[in-house]
């Protein structure tokens, strides 16, 4: 593959990782407001996560326990469940990108 082929797609990447982040932060606040206002009980046995006033490591570290387990579908509110699953797929395809980036970087 050519540098410039590299640089094209290297660059695209790190496009759509900042495309990705600003994605992940739209339904990261949606998602931490649903579960404030509609599932208040869950939202302060987390710690009262917030995307930045009150993310300490310990309620960082409950919310993702929470999203991965599964923890959203014993609340019955399948709105929730949609974001949860919306984020949860968005980590995993920025993660991918961002190894792809990583991988292409260091073939050069």
């Amino acid at each position: 593959m050519s540098e410039d082929t590299l640089g094209l797609i290297q660059g695209s990447a790190f496009i759509a990782l900042i495309v990705l982040a600003g994605i992940g932060f739209a339904l990261s606040f949606a998602f931490l407001r649903r579960l404030r206002l509609r599932h208040a009980d869950t939202w302060i046995r987390l710690g009262s996560p917030t995307l930045f006033m009150n993310s300490s490591i310990q309620n960082q570290t409950a919310t993702m326990r929470f999203v991965w387990s599964g923890g959203s579908r014993t609340l019955g509110d399948p709105t929730l469940v949609r974001l949860v699953n919306l984020l949860r797929g968005l980590t995993v395809v920025y993660l991918l990108v961002f190894a792809c980036s990583i991988g292409l970087m260091l073939s050069r």
